[in-house]
C-alpha cells in the first residue's frame, strides 16, 4: 500500500476536523461539553502529554459518555440511549464510534 503525501494527510485531518466540528454544532457544543466523561483538567494534563487521541480516558469511560447501555457494554455487545444530547432528532444513524469521536473532537477543540 501507498504511503500518504503530507498533503494527502492534512486533507485527511481538514475532512475529519470538519465531519465532527459539523456533528458537534448539530448536536450542541455546551451539551457535548457537559458530558464529557473526565474533567477539563484531565483532559488538557492529556492533551500536554502528547495525547492527541485522548486514549489514556479509558475508552469505557467515552463510550457511556457517549450513551452505550452499561449493562449490555461489559458483554461485547451494546445498544445506544438516545437521551440528551444524542438524542433521536440529531443523533440517528450515529454509531457508538461516531459519537465518541464526536465527544473526543469537542474536547480536543472547545
Amino acid at each position: 500500500m501507498a504511503q500518504l503525501t503530507a498533503e494527502e494527510r492534512a486533507t485527511m485531518r481538514a475532512e475529519h476536523y470538519q465531519k465532527y466540528e459539523d456533528l458537534a454544532q448539530q448536536i450542541g457544543i455546551e451539551e457535548l461539553v457537559a458530558i464529557l466523561p473526565v474533567s477539563r483538567e484531565r483532559i488538557t494534563e492529556a492533551l500536554n502529554g502528547d495525547d492527541h487521541y485522548l486514549n489514556t480516558i479509558p475508552l469505557k469511560l467515552w463510550d457511556l459518555a457517549a450513551g452505550a447501555d452499561k449493562y449490555r457494554l461489559c458483554h461485547g455487545d451494546y445498544r445506544l440511549t438516545f437521551k440528551a444530547p444524542f438524542t433521536p432528532a440529531n443523533a440517528s444513524g450515529l454509531s457508538l464510534c461516531d459519537r465518541v469521536c464526536v465527544l473526543k473532537h469537542v474536547a480536543r477543540n472547545h
